[in-house]
Order: structure tokens, then C-alpha cells, then sequence
């Protein structure tokens, strides 16, 4: 693991064997024909080619470190367990953590999250500052897929073939992309018209009784706005149980935002065709072939996604989706 060091090693960090991990897996690839008529040469043939990989991991221990220096260093905040970075004993790695949503206020419409009362005050200043992570927060899943792999399938007639090659993606949760941003501000909690907005605003609450019929948040007026940028747990004594930005953080980071990262890709298809020998006997070529490549065509994922690229898992800044590509190729042989 990746270790924080003092900087008299002249580096600030490097990497450790640091506790023990557990890893069960298995990887099959094989293929088969399920389907061939005609001869061997030039009749129907179907081809399939499959992989299959499954990798299951859990930290039984991590080391415990007596360094009072790194100790402090590597301290865990509550972004190492929204992100998955928190190394967690009995789960697996990439384990990540979601706010528990309560609902929609019915006064104004901000969003209410479980077990985050001011009354928790002294409760909490008692605790361990992991154990009111894991107090406000619940395991929404893991990062990384339990099962992956691929499926290539191949069809042929004559001088003509097709090839379709799958990838798919089972066991992961993803988050939705943020709503608010990394660091919400007036600006994009409280929409200018002249600024492009997302368009889930559109069923934001807006009047009492919508909190029933949508989990959007309302847009609170400026002055109300910056009360809710210093919530109780981070003012005056209280950065010791620090345990998030603000509510409009918590609602990006909330178990309402994460949804199944299962997915089936098509990320390739190819459709070949080969010139007969006899075309090719009064010219200087041995072989000439027309082909159409097309990659990434589509994508079979959760509907709550709704275009949002599986693969990214929400946890960095959004990228474009991954959009269709197609080529067109001419091959000789001389």
C-alpha cells in the first residue's frame, strides 16, 4: 500500500507491505463451434469465444502503526471512505461509503440525511473518528467488478465474415455524476439563468408535498444558501468529527446516487468481405479485402445512467460518454 513517510526519506511516500489481503479468483477462456453447415470450406460457420474472470479480494489485517508522526500522517478523513481508499478490515478493497438520505425537507426542499442531528454533538466527540464515519455513513459496494470479461463472436459464409466482440461488467456500484460539483457554490446550487444547469432541475422541489414525488432538492435563496456552507460539525471544536462539506456535498456522496455499474458493451463490430481468387488471377494481387469496423456501438446499463459512461464509476470528473466510431479499410496483398 501506499504509505505517507516523513519527508526526510526524501520522498513523501512510498510503497509498503502493509497488512494482509486475501485474493480468491479464477479465469477461464476457451471456444467452441455451436454451429457449422455446409462443409468446412465456404457453408454457415458460428464461432464463440469466450472469457470469463472473477477476483475476489478482503483485507483480513492492516498493519497498525505505533510512529506517532505517521501515524498522524496517515490518518483517514471521510473522503478516503466516499472514494474507496479506506483501507476497511473485512471488506473488500475499493469498498466505498454513501451518506444515508432521509428524504426532501418539506419546508424548503434541502435535502435530510440520517444520524447527522446536532444532538450527536457529544456522542460523537467521544467516538473514534472512523466509527462516526461508519455512523453517518453505509457500504454502498465496491469499485471493482466481481466478474468481467469478454465474449467474441464470429460468423462466416463464404468470403464474407462477421465478428461481434462483447465486453461485460458484473459486481460493481458506481455513482451517478455530481449534481453540485466537487465544491458546491452559490452559483451552482442556486442556478444563474445566463449558466447551463442540468436538467434533472427541472424536477427539483418546489413547493411543499413535491418531497413526496421527487428527491431533488430545492434551490434555496442566497442568504439560506450560506448557512448550509458551516453545518454544525464544522465549526468552532467540532473538526474532530468532521464528517463531510455540506449537505449539497453529502447529497453527490448520498446512497440515492449510486446505482448497479453492471453493463454489457458491444465494444466492436467488423464485417469483412474477401474478392474471389478468380477476380484476382489476370492482376498482381494475391488478396484484396473491403472492411467496416465500427467500435463502441452501444451500451447495456442501469436507466438511472442515462448516458453516463459505467466505466467512468463517478468518481472523478465527468468525461464525455463514449461515442461511436466507425472505419472503413482496404486491403491488398501483393
Amino acid at each position: 500500500m501506499s504509505k505517507t513517510v516523513a519527508d526526510i526519506n526524501g520522498v513523501e511516500t512510498y510503497v509498503i507491505n502493509s497488512g494482509t489481503l486475501e485474493n480468491k479468483g479464477f479465469e477461464i477462456s476457451f471456444n467452441f463451434t455451436p454451429f457449422k453447415a455446409g462443409g468446412e470450406v465456404g457453408g454457415f460457420r458460428w464461432d464463440i469465444d469466450p472469457q470469463i474472470g472473477q477476483v475476489l479480494n478482503t483485507l483480513l489485517t492492516k498493519a497498525v502503526n505505533n510512529n506517532s508522526f505517521e501515524k498522524e500522517q496517515d490518518e483517514i478523513f471521510y473522503t478516503n471512505y466516499l472514494d474507496g481508499s479506506a483501507l476497511i478490515e473485512g471488506e473488500p478493497l475499493n469498498t466505498f461509503f454513501s451518506y444515508k438520505f432521509m428524504g426532501l425537507s418539506p419546508e424548503d426542499g434541502r435535502p435530510m440525511y440520517y444520524d447527522v442531528e446536532k444532538e450527536h454533538e457529544e456522542e460523537y466527540l467521544e467516538m473514534d473518528r472512523e466509527e462516526v464515519f461508519r455512523r453517518v455513513m453505509k457500504v454502498s459496494g465496491t469499485r471493482v467488478p466481481v466478474l468481467q470479461g469478454g465474449v467474441t463472436n464470429t460468423f462466416s459464409y463464404k468470403r464474407m465474415s462477421l465478428s461481434l466482440n462483447f465486453a461485460y461488467s458484473f459486481g460493481s456500484k458506481i455513482r451517478l455524476m455530481r449534481l453540485y460539483g466537487a465544491n458546491s457554490n452559490g452559483t451552482t446550487v442556486a442556478p444563474l439563468p445566463e449558466r447551463n444547469v442540468r436538467r434533472e432541475f427541472v424536477k427539483r422541489w418546489q413547493r411543499p408535498g413535491d418531497e413526496k414525488h421527487t428527491n431533488i432538492p430545492g434551490l434555496l435563496p442566497n442568504s439560506e444558501y450560506a448557512s448550509t456552507l458551516r453545518p454544525w460539525w464544522k465549526t468552532g471544536n467540532n473538526n474532530s468529527i468532521n464528517f463531510a462539506d455540506n449537505i449539497w456535498q453529502m447529497y453527490d456522496n448520498s446512497d440515492i446516487r449510486v446505482v448497479s455499474g453492471n453493463y454489457l458493451k458491444c465494444s466492436s463490430m467488423t464485417i469483412r468481405y474477401n474478392l474471389s481468387s478468380e477476380l484476382l488471377k489476370k492482376t498482381p494481387f494475391s488478396n484484396i479485402s473491403l472492411s467496416l469496423n465500427a467500435l463502441n456501438l452501444f451500451t447495456i446499463s442501469a436507466k438511472e445512467l442515462k448516458g453516463q459512461d459505467p466505466s467512468q464509476a463517478g468518481f472523478a470528473k465527468p468525461n464525455l460518454s463514449v461515442r461511436p466510431s466507425y472505419t472503413f479499410q482496404f486491403n491488398v496483398t501483393f
